[in-house]
């Protein structure tokens, strides 16, 4: 059996924990996305742009979504 130094799996952990912060995954982003082009209405389509515009925020200045 393998063993792996339990310091690693928490700093892993970490990284993914503070990772989900600041970014979706690209299926999730591009759904949003899509989303936002096939939106017919336009308070739906301010939201979801407003949506895309603060996952680029976060990606961009480290600050949770």
């Amino acid at each position: 059996m393998r063993e792996i130094d339990v310091s690693e799996v928490t700093k892993a952990v970490k990284e993914m924990s503070i990772s989900v912060c600041y970014e979706l995954s690209e299926d999730t982003e591009k759904c949003i996305r899509d989303a936002a082009e096939k939106e017919d209405s336009p308070l739906g389509k301010k939201v979801l742009d407003s949506l895309m515009e603060n996952l680029e925020i976060a990606r961009k200045d480290r600050i949770p979504i």
